[in-house]
């Protein structure tokens, strides 16, 4: 799911830098990774199309995470996930 998030925002978002930040609570909750584009957008597509390879990352983001988003603000994009710590 890293990969995912992070391959989109160089791929798709076209961003000139990208940050990782991967957190978990001092009780051990959920972990939560988010990737942040400054000066991007970028859209999340609905569902897979059909056709090549490609084109399913975040529909294994949405059944993988506990729960996962997309906000863009202040002139960058962030795309997060949750897991629960096994």
């Amino acid at each position: 799911m890293v990969s995912e998030l992070v391959t989109n925002a160089v791929v798709h978002a076209k961003a000139d830098a990208i940050w990782l930040s991967v957190r978990s609570g001092p009780a051990r909750e959920d972990i939560r990774v988010e990737v942040t584009a400054p000066g991007a957008r970028w859209e999340l597509p609905a569902k897979p199309l059909p056709g090549p390879l490609g084109g399913f990352g975040f529909f294994f983001v949405d059944q993988l995470a506990k729960d996962w988003g997309v906000a863009s603000e202040e002139g960058e994009t962030r795309v997060w996930f949750e897991i629960a710590p096994q």
